[in-house]
């Protein structure tokens, strides 16, 4: 007989469980869950409820059924406002409803039996394929099922609030009876009609652009932007929506028929995006429309709602909608959920003004859940931010991306000629023609404000101050300055004064606005500013306002119209435009730094003035206003070439940083000079060739990214950096160089380490800080020792590190410890610290495991792996009660972790993972990590095969599988498996190639077995995740083989944080001799290396050009007509032609694709190749500096080369200084075709065939690389191939190919004869990258790089004799070789360029093992830091805080250090 599962046997459970911390949600959500199941509670798995339920529940077993009703007045109603964080407990009592739940959930609770909750489970799993589907799907199966009576109501609440977690909201909607949108239509368009009414007239209620005679007269900017972008727009043209081409088409044409998008729609400051949306609401309302527009500025929820309501959106409308009809809220909320013909379409304008990111993200997961739960609803959301950014995880974008398309030159010419007439609007179009300020007049409020510059019937007291402005600040300042020109407002010289204190009453005002993260301001606020801004300016101003300005303020306002000023009591003011209040708040800044001088030269001693400074600039300036500052100061006349450039005082900027200078550093100079240096970056474009940063404290400055000398403008002076402080952090990437395969966490702080550094990240602040470079290689673990307050890192050249932790002012700091460094000869894949030993043990591929006891690490002790288990990619270890598990293939081992027991012997087969499918015999265990599951362990694992992964978890009483999936071109695997800080979930990490696969899914396991959540996030990476680390139970942070991180936030569904990597790596050589050598970079870089001779002097960075804004993949140095030149190309999709010698640009070659090399012909003539099989042809004018293309070829109208790729452009030189070019194409039959491309004497280019890899090879082969060299026979021609088979990087091979005829390769249509000879004996060597034929002594070498660090050097005696001699072993992934002379240069992925001297390496006498060279110092010509464009750069008496190793990479480019 079943037991009675009532409040009687309940009782004891609940009063002995001793678990004190557990909330009420938390409380009723697991009894809910476990209510099913006794034994379970009898495990005390149920928290300790808190007494509000306990009484709830024994009182009411006490009272008759009036009393229970009545006590759940009380208890019921307490217990859901806190369990589902309701607002008001005043309108609960009066809510019927939840009197009703609440007694529901009471007699549940005291009356349900084991058995019927486990019917009840059972019918839900029939009714649903018995198949639980997290999503919205089941859901609605579940609310279906309610609404036919399949299930009671008292089932449909619990699985709705226990198994889903719905809102006691949501679960009102299912309890009340349905309302039906059609008849509330009439009171939804009232409300949407007064909603669009009150913006409207906001937005144009600004005076000044008023058709009055009194006033200014010009056609109001409303009536502007609805001419330009109105009904009648064409001009919105589609991004972001993935494999469709840009296509210009009307906002109102994308909601003219069902079923309506959602939009997301950008655009700039300006861009007429609010003027959009409301004539398109209007013109939805005029026509009728099914679409009833919902017009709410999200500024007003900012100010009002966002973070202190539910809902706010939600909310907002339904007070607006409750002055038309009265309707409560739940009834509201259940009229949305019914189908309807009729779409509320909320028009939610200005996300960007949303200041806070807590508020960004509760407002975007009601988005979300709106979209999920009311089908009558459709949203457009505008910003000047790309939203698909906060969208782009769980799952498909659930928003079409627009942008706001800009004005066209038709545009802008016919609206002069409908303000100034056809002769006059000529005139115009000429002179902006011939100026650098047409792009910023592409939106109408700045074509507009230009306009209005231009008008004559003003007081022109002088010229305006800029006669043709080139940034937005320029712009707006002409503007402001022709407002101020009105006659109203220049009359006299007094009623100029008011107009000037007017002015900064305003600017203080925005300011103040800006400080409190606001766009409004209620009036008690507003008149208490503008008394403070009085008193402000009468203390620090020179001329200060009057005590009684305060009305006149408000007269001259009146007239200007900047403030949009409330009609009504629930209104607020506001700025007209975003644009006018960073610009005025900008300006509020401008005259701090001008007092701020005047105080130091007249008054005041400097220390004064440099604390005004800190007093305004070390709070948080957004990045906005600090480029309307840089733009105010005008920083971009102290470029290079520009009229100040050599100004001996400097810009207002500069003169405000040597005010900072002159004391003594502390967080706030230290911030300031951080903000006044980004200002300046900003306005002068990264170039700071001409800034002096003498005496600055520059500790927590970056420069990424700047460039610091001009090679143009000899007379120029380089950055100078003299007694200035620096450390490494001044020249440090903002973010890692190298990909990141480890977290370790310490406190609330969590450490990326990578080979190029060590960053922090932490909790609390939510901030990336930079602690330590990292001198090593690929780092492969870590592991924090808090008792010790240590860190571990252990890389992939077997060396274990340690590091002292400590914390200074709440901040962590480390500091390695060299002395104590051990080398393990092998790479560690795992660490592992266990606090009972005292020990940590370290996995080493291939070899076995170390204990090593950290008191005395000289007494470490080393078991070897079994023989059969030496063979395997991945070794992972974990504890579990005193034994260590490790993995090996499909087995976890168990051995004794204590010093006495750690021995072969001991190692024991522990658990052998099988799964309901058999696996193939490659699968191995990649992870795995171990569980408790009722006091015995169980083990999450990850098997991974060729084929297919398989995650499962493995338990006493048997396996269930979790996910299995096949791999794919887009999905190679399952990587790490990440547990989360309470071990009720875990998240599994793909190896995915671009953003079509999720980047990670997280799953949560209850106690039934098919209760299996499984969720998808979709990230912004673009390689693979490698590893995870949670930051709490909600967020996740991920780490890309792109060197990016990402913060995904489970909860809404959003990336809150991305911190990009930083690719340093140089990708291609190219020497022009053994003294001179050209590089091309990832980070968009050319460098030009030179040293003196090949016996003296040390290579030196000659110049480094900031040349494309993408990866550079090929640069080739050659000549024409005389002239050296330089060809790069990059995957910006552009070839760029170089003088070499002035480093300018001669002219731009656009392709239609990514441009993946670039080559040329003895002619001059320039060839390029795009990633898609496009080949240009060019030949290059130096005269008129342009390009004239002389044919185009498309590989894929070529049958055979149908959907090919093209791999690389091998450029190889003959014997007699000619050069031959190879096309390496991969075919859409997974193999690799090989084409010599030659030029006739029309200069008409020529692809003829050579060979394809099915000749070669069996397998389908990615060819990376061909070179062509005699045998040392002399006459015979040899050709080697090197490559990977497809999707197997692991098994590489070289292959070489004679021909007798001496043909350059052979050539299937011609009867020759061939030797073929492949080599495999580059296995495991995780792909090839690059080959080379290198001769020597008169004998033949071949040289192949690789992206497991080596170099291999065979000795090419003849074609079925090449033979393995040395290998050279270097820090990083080889990308390139090229030799000129007797040096091998080879291209670091790291950003470093190696050189060997072949003199020193060959020749080598047969041996059976080849020679291993490791790289050293003296080997690295180059290291490529952070992308900085600098060379002699000025380091004179500067303090720094180097070590020895970033010394040697700054003397580079130093004059002196």
């Amino acid at each position: 007989m079943e037991q009675e599962l009532t409040l009687h046997t309940l009782k004891p459970l609940l009063l002995q469980s001793d678990a004190e911390n557990c909330s009420d949600a938390l409380f009723l959500k697991k009894l809910f869950y476990h209510i099913v199941d006794e034994s379970v509670i009898q495990k005390k798995l149920i928290c300790k409820s808190a007494s509000s339920l306990k009484a709830f529940m024994q009182g009411n077993r006490r009272r008759n059924r009036q009393q229970k009703r009545t006590y759940a007045n009380y208890h019921g109603t307490e217990l859901l406002k806190k369990t589902f964080q309701l607002e008001d407990r005043d309108q609960l009592f009066q809510n019927e409803t939840l009197h009703q739940l609440a007694y529901n959930i009471d007699t549940m609770m005291a009356e349900a039996k084991i058995s019927d909750w486990r019917a009840v489970q059972i019918s839900i799993f029939k009714m649903l394929n018995e198949e639980m589907v997290y999503g919205s799907d089941m859901l609605n199966d579940i609310k279906e099922l309610y609404r036919q009576n399949k299930i009671s109501r008292i089932i449909a609440v619990v699985v709705l609030i226990a198994i889903f977690q719905e809102t006691i909201s949501d679960v009102f909607c299912w309890l009340t009876p349905k309302t039906d949108i059609c008849e509330t239509i009439p009171a939804i368009q009232k409300a949407a009609i007064q909603m669009l009414h009150q913006a409207a007239e906001e937005q144009g209620r600004m005076l000044a652009f008023h058709s009055v005679s009194h006033k200014i007269d010009m056609p109001g900017i409303g009536n502007l932007l609805s001419t330009a972008l109105g009904v009648q727009n064409h001009h919105i043209d589609s991004i972001l929506v993935e494999n469709e081409q840009n296509n210009c088409e009307s906002l109102r044409m994308l909601f003219s028929n069902p079923p309506y998008p959602n939009i997301m729609l950008t655009g700039t400051g300006g861009a007429g995006k609010t003027f959009l949306l409301l004539d398109l609401g209007e013109s939805l309302l005029r026509e009728n429309s099914s679409l009833i527009p919902i017009y709410i500025p999200l500024n007003l929820l900012n100010h009002n709602t966002i973070g202190k309501q539910e809902s706010p959106i939600l909310h907002h409308f339904y007070q607006i909608l409750s002055e038309e009809k009265q309707l409560p809220y739940e009834q509201f909320l259940s009229m949305l959920q019914a189908e309807s013909d009729v779409f509320l379409f909320f028009l939610l304008d200005g996300y960007n003004e949303i200041s806070s990111e807590t508020a960004k993200n509760q407002l975007l997961l009601e988005i979300k859940e709106m979209k999920r739960k009311y089908p009558a609803i459709r949203f457009l959301i505008t910003s000047r931010n790309n939203l698909a950014d906060c969208f782009s995880t769980g799952g498909e974008l659930p928003f079409l991306c627009k942008r706001v398309n800009p004005l066209q030159d038709a545009q802008i010419q016919d609206f002069f000629k409908q303000l100034f007439g056809t002769e006059r609007a000529e005139q115009e179009w000429q002179t902006l023609t011939h100026s650098n300020c047409m792009d910023i007049l592409r939106s109408p409020m700045a074509l507009a404000m230009y306009a209005y510059t231009l008008k004559k019937d003003v007081i022109p007291t002088a010229p305006l101050p800029h006669r043709l402005p080139e940034t937005t600040g320029e712009l707006i300042c002409n503007f402001i300055e022709q407002v101020k020109r009105t006659p109203t407002l220049n009359g006299t010289s007094e009623e100029r004064e008011q107009t000037n204190f007017a002015m900064q009453m305003l600017y203080y005002i925005a300011y103040c606005m800006t400080r409190n993260g606001s766009f409004r301001m209620d009036e008690f606020s507003m008149r208490n500013t503008v008394q403070d801004a009085i008193a402000f300016y009468k203390t620090y101003s020179p001329h200060p306002m009057p005590d009684t300005f305060a009305a006149t303020f408000w007269e001259i306002e009146h007239k200007m119209g900047f403030l949009i000023e409330p009609q009504h009591a629930d209104q607020d003011f506001r700025f007209y435009h975003q644009n006018f209040r960073d610009y005025f708040y900008a300006n509020f800044l401008l005259e701090i730094i001008q007092t701020a001088i005047w105080m130091q030269q007249y008054s005041t001693p400097s220390q004064s003035a440099g604390q005004l400074l800190c007093r305004f600039f070390s709070e948080p300036i957004p990045e906005e206003i600090l480029q309307f500052l840089g733009e105010s100061t005008l920083e971009r006349l102290y470029l290079p070439g520009q009229p100040r450039m050599n100004d001996p005082q400097g810009s207002l900027l500069e003169q405000a940083l040597q005010i900072l200078s002159e004391l003594p550093a502390n967080s706030a100079v230290q911030k300031s000079i951080e903000q006044l240096i980004f200002a300046v970056k900003q306005t002068r474009h990264q170039n700071l060739s001409t800034f002096h940063f003498n005496g600055l404290h520059l500790e927590t400055v970056n420069l990424n990214g700047t460039r610091l000398y001009d090679f143009q403008c000899n007379t120029l002076h380089t950055a100078d950096f003299s007694g200035s402080f620096l450390n490494a952090y001044t020249f440090q990437p903002l973010g890692h160089s190298a990909a990141v395969h480890t977290f370790c966490t310490i406190q609330n702080n969590v450490l990326s380490i990578s080979g190029s550094g060590i960053w922090c990240y932490n909790n609390q602040t939510q901030q990336f800080r930079f602690l330590s470079a990292y001198n090593g290689t690929y780092v492969s673990t870590s592991v924090s020792v808090p008792q010790h307050r240590l860190l571990l890192i252990g890389d992939k050249n077997g060396n274990l590190s340690f590091w002292s932790v400590s914390f200074q002012d709440k901040l962590l700091s480390i500091q390695q410890q060299p002395e104590r460094t051990i080398s393990l000869n092998n790479t560690i894949q795992h660490l592992l610290y266990d606090a009972a030993q005292d020990c940590c043990f370290a996995a080493i591929k291939g070899k076995g495991i170390w204990r090593i006891p950290l008191l005395h690490p000289e007494n470490r002790k080393f078991v070897p792996y079994p023989e059969h288990c030496r063979n395997f990619r991945k070794y992972r270890l974990a504890a579990v009660e005193g034994v260590l598990i490790f993995s090996c293939g499909k087995t976890l081992y168990q051995i004794p972790m204590h010093a006495e027991t750690f021995s072969s012997e001991q190692i024991q087969p522990f658990l052998t993972v099988s799964t309901q499918a058999p696996e193939p015999d490659d699968a191995f265990i990649y992870d795995f990590k171990v569980l408790s599951y009722l006091h015995q362990p169980c083990f999450l694992i990850n098997l991974r095969g060729k084929s297919r992964s398989v995650v499962l978890l493995a338990t006493p009483n048997g396996n269930l599988e979790i996910q299995r999936k096949e791999h794919t071109d887009t999905f190679n695997g399952f990587n790490d498996l990440i547990l989360s800080p309470d071990a009720s979930k875990f998240c599994i990490c793909n190896k995915v190639y671009g953003n079509r696969e999720p980047c990670i899914s997280e799953v949560l396991l209850s106690i039934f077995e098919k209760d299996i959540i499984c969720k998808p996030y979709y990230g912004k990476q673009n390689f693979e995740i490698e590893t995870a680390c949670y930051l709490d139970s909600d967020s996740i942070m991920l780490s890309s083989l792109d060197r990016s991180l990402q913060i995904i936030n489970t909860r809404t569904e959003t990336i809150c944080c991305q911190f990009l990597g930083y690719d340093a790596g140089i990708h291609s050589l190219f020497p022009v001799n053994e003294n001179t050598l050209y590089t091309s970079s990832y980070d968009g870089t050319l460098h030009q290396l030179s040293r003196e001779s090949w016996f003296t002097g040390s290579w030196h960075c000659v110049r480094a050009i900031p040349a494309h804004n993408n990866w550079v993949h090929q640069v080739k140095q050659f000549s024409i007509d005389g002239v050296s030149v330089l060809a790069s190309c990059s995957h910006d999709h552009t070839i760029r032609i170089w003088n070499a010698k002035t480093e300018t640009c001669i002219c731009t070659i656009s392709m239609p694709y990514l441009v993946i090399a670039v080559g040329f012909f003895p002619d001059g003539t320039v060839v390029g190749v795009t990633r898609n099989g496009i080949i240009g042809h060019y030949r290059i004018d130096l005269n008129h500096q342009q390009a004239e293309t002389l044919s185009l070829l498309d590989l894929q109208q070529m049958p055979e080369c149908s959907f090919a790729r093209t791999r690389k452009l091998c450029m190889r030189k003959k014997a007699d200084g000619t050069w031959l070019l190879f096309l390496l194409v991969w075919t859409a039959n997974h193999t690799t075709v090989v084409y010599q491309l030659t030029e006739n004497d029309q200069q008409e280019l020529q692809l003829n065939r050579c060979c394809s890899m099915d000749e070669l090879v069996t397998e389908n082969v990615i060819l990376r690389d061909v070179d062509v060299a005699f045998l040392k026979d002399g006459h015979t021609r040899c050709a080697l191939f090197c490559g990977s088979p497809y999707q197997q990087f692991q098994n590489n091979f070289f292959a070489l190919q004679t021909d007798q005829n001496q043909q350059y390769l052979y050539r299937p249509e011609a009867d020759t004869p061939i030797s073929v000879s492949r080599h495999d004996a580059l296995d495991n060597y995780n792909g090839v990258t690059a080959g080379l034929f290198l001769s020597y002594q008169g004998e033949l070498y071949a040289a192949i790089a690789t992206y497991s660090y080596q170099i291999m050097i065979f000795a090419v005696r003849e074609v079925t004799n090449a033979k393995i001699i040395l290998k050279c072993v270097h820090d990083t992934p080889i990308l390139d070789l090229q030799t000129a002379g007797n040096t091998l240069f080879a291209a670091g992925a790291n950003g470093k360029v190696f050189q060997w001297n072949l003199a020193q390496l060959l020749p080598v006498s047969d041996t059976e093992k080849p020679l291993i060279f490791h790289s050293q110092p003296e080997n690295v010509i180059f290291e490529n830091i952070s992308g900085f464009f600098m060379n002699h750069v000025r380091f004179a008496d500067s303090h720094t805080d180097w070590s020895e190793d970033f010394r040697k990479k700054i003397e580079q480019y130093a004059e002196n250090s």
